[in-house]
């Protein structure tokens, strides 16, 4: 009896041991996935401070222009290139050849541009200050308008960035911003707040929507994801939203079919919360949001005609881009590009893509300097590098690309 109490009494002891060992170890891979969690958010935090890059790095100069179009393949067209650094926007052919061009001199950078049917071109843009500083202040930005013999129509000093879109009625919608203390946020840290502004040829602003506001009344209760301060001149700031890309809504059949595609919506994509969101611009709500914790660093959200939105998801920590085309409605991701060899394509910056009506995608890999049109298999039909260089001889970056059709650019010729 004494030896049976024995050996239980042992083999309890043995358990316990083991159960310590597993909770050891359990603890010590919690502790592990921690850290592994903490250094991959303080990566992304120090990627999203970078500053734009202005030329390639690692340049290539074998591969100049157009370097290879398949001709049976490729959606026919013309294509509106920005030129960040060089603040300038150039109109090119299927190969490479120089149309039109607009620009600003001196300028430090511009965000985007946009050709309208009229052939006016808009361009979002921000001037040199002195003494120089390390990001661009409000006071700098500007919106400017040119026709399309590349006359400066209009030039106003907004805080206008990274987007631009025509509205029916003459006045255009642009991505603005205003700096301002969120206490939830931080308590003494000016917070970046961007907005959405509806402004008028005269450049006045008729109506601006905010995007913390918004996105605080979100109704399917979206969440704020903590984005580190950074230094901006002398004193700090956060760079809450950094969104990218704006779109109206203006599809009437998509907008019977269900609510998220009113006509009084408006799609934003939204770099730093990992997000695009659509906002009622009536209630000024966001009433859908997806991508956290599924997209780092995304860009140039667009809605499809099947209703679908293609979207330029960087990879900000994944170290690889790809584009994504998801359903909004089941919030699945129904088709992607991405490289053979993941990092062979990747930006950590800006980027864009365009679904094209042959089914093709167009995409921008920016900080390469670098764009090509993909087949929905995934086969590159028109390959691109950009040729532009400036001062000192090095190859420029692109902002984004977009195709316009052959009728397009003929009809504003006439």
């Amino acid at each position: 009896m004494m030896q049976l109490q024995s050996s239980w009494r042992f083999a309890r002891l043995v358990l316990i041991g083991a159960a310590l060992l597993h909770c050891c170890g359990a603890c010590d891979r919690s502790s592990d996935s921690a850290k592994k969690d903490q250094n991959t958010k303080s990566r992304i935090d120090d990627l999203r401070g970078l500053p734009y890059a202005g030329t390639v790095v690692g340049d290539d100069p074998e591969h100049v222009g157009v370097v290879y179009v398949d001709p049976q393949r490729t959606e026919p067209g013309y294509n509106l290139v920005t030129l960040a650094q060089l603040s300038e926007a150039v109109l090119i052919d299927a190969e490479g050849q120089t149309i039109k061009s607009w620009s600003i001199s001196p300028s430090r950078r511009w965000s985007h541009c946009i050709l309208t049917p009229s052939g006016d071109l808009y361009a979002l843009g921000a001037d040199n200050v002195n003494p120089p500083q390390p990001h661009v202040t409000a006071k700098a930005r500007y919106l400017a308008h040119f026709n399309w013999d590349g006359e400066l129509v209009s030039k106003h000093q907004l805080p206008v960035h990274h987007d631009v879109e025509l509205q029916p009625n003459g006045n255009v919608l642009a991505l603005t911003f205003d700096s301002r203390i969120i206490p939830e946020v931080h308590k003494t840290i000016t917070s970046r707040n961007d907005t959405i502004s509806e402004i008028s040829p005269r450049g006045t602003v008729v109506h601006r929507l905010s995007l913390h506001d918004a996105l605080s009344n979100a109704t399917d209760g979206f969440k704020l994801q903590e984005v580190a301060p950074k230094k901006w001149g002398r004193s700090q700031i956060i760079d809450l939203f950094h969104a990218n890309s704006i779109e109206t809504m203006r599809r009437r059949d998509l907008a019977e079919k269900n609510p998220i595609f009113g006509l009084d919506n408006i799609l934003v994509c939204i770099r730093h919360q990992d997000t695009i969101a659509i906002i009622d611009r009536k209630s000024e709500k966001a009433i859908w949001t997806w991508g956290q914790n599924e997209i780092s660093g995304p860009h140039d959200a667009t809605v499809l005609d099947n209703g679908h939105i293609l979207l330029f998801d960087n990879g900000l920590g994944r170290d690889w881009s790809r584009v994504i085309e998801l359903d909004p409605v089941t919030k699945k991701i129904v088709w992607e590009y991405k490289a053979k060899n993941p990092t062979d394509f990747y930006t950590k910056s800006r980027g864009s893509s365009q679904r094209l009506p042959n089914g093709n995608t167009l995409i921008a890999e920016s900080e390469r300097g670098h764009a090509f049109e993909v087949t929905s298999n995934g086969e590159i039909v028109w390959d691109y590098y950009s040729p532009f260089e400036d001062e000192s001889g090095e190859r420029s970056t692109l902002g984004r690309i977009r195709r316009y059709p052959i009728e397009f650019i003929e009809a504003i010729k006439k």
